[in-house]
Order: C-alpha cells, then sequence, then structure tokens
C-alpha cells in the first residue's frame, strides 16, 4: 500500500465532484465515472484528517479488490482509523466529524501550523468553507 492522496483542496474536491456528473468525458472521450459523493468542504480529505491508499503491486490495479484492503483495515483500527464502507482505499479518524469541522469546531492538537494551513485553504476556495475566526482560535 502507498498512500495516493491525503489532504486535498477544496478546488481539487470540486473537480472530482464535478467527474460523472458535470464532466461527463475526458480528453480521450471516455465517460467518466462518478469518483465522490462529498462536495467541497464535505470531506475530511479538505480539513487533513483524511487518506487515501492504492495498492502497489507490479501488474495489478491500484484500485482493485484484494483482501489487502482488509489488511490495511486491521490495522488502522489500531491507531483509530476507519475506511469508509463505500471507499475501501480511504481511512479518517473515526472521532472526527466532518459536521464539527464545518461548523468551524477544530481540534485542539491541530496546532498552529494546521491552523495556518487551514485559513490559506478556505481563503482559497471559500464558497461552503467553514469559518475562518474559529481556525484562527486553535
Amino acid at each position: 500500500m502507498v498512500v495516493f492522496e491525503s489532504f486535498r483542496s477544496a478546488a481539487r474536491q470540486a473537480e472530482l465532484y464535478a467527474q460523472g456528473r458535470t464532466k461527463l468525458f475526458d480528453d480521450n472521450k471516455q465517460r467518466l465515472k462518478v469518483v465522490t459523493k462529498a462536495v467541497p468542504w464535505s470531506s475530511l480529505h479538505q480539513y487533513g484528517f483524511a487518506v487515501d491508499f492504492v495498492l502497489s503491486i507490479p501488474g495489478v490495479n491500484p484500485w482493485a479488490n484484494s483482501p489487502h484492503w482488509a489488511t490495511l483495515h486491521q490495522i488502522a483500527a489500531g491507531f483509530d482509523l476507519v475506511p469508509l464502507s463505500f471507499e475501501l482505499a480511504h481511512l479518517q479518524p473515526a472521532n472526527v466529524s466532518v459536521s464539527a469541522l464545518q461548523a468551524g469546531k477544530f481540534p485542539r492538537a491541530g496546532g498552529v501550523d494546521w491552523a495556518a494551513n487551514m485559513r490559506d485553504a478556505i481563503r482559497a476556495y471559500p464558497l461552503g468553507a467553514p469559518p475562518i475566526a474559529q481556525v484562527l482560535d486553535v
């Protein structure tokens, strides 16, 4: 397993959400599939609390259904990380809520650097973003 993506900007999330919905075809005119259920600011990726993995096995599709996902989930559980029921490659903390983050209730353990990164991310894509003032209070 290797990390594919962790922090994801809200702009990137918007691109992923459009895939298969409003952006129907790639540059080669191949039909795109929907890849996420989350609009910007409704994924823990925008807050730096989620990570997506891929399989790193030569000749194997990196997103393939494999028993390796169960092993990853078992190891992750020991760190209080959980997968999404519909996305095997995704892990996030069991105790962090998107609704709390959207309301500007941020974990104090994030620290000053995390708060500065969040402030910059919110300024870059304010549409639907959590309140900035709360981020600066971390």
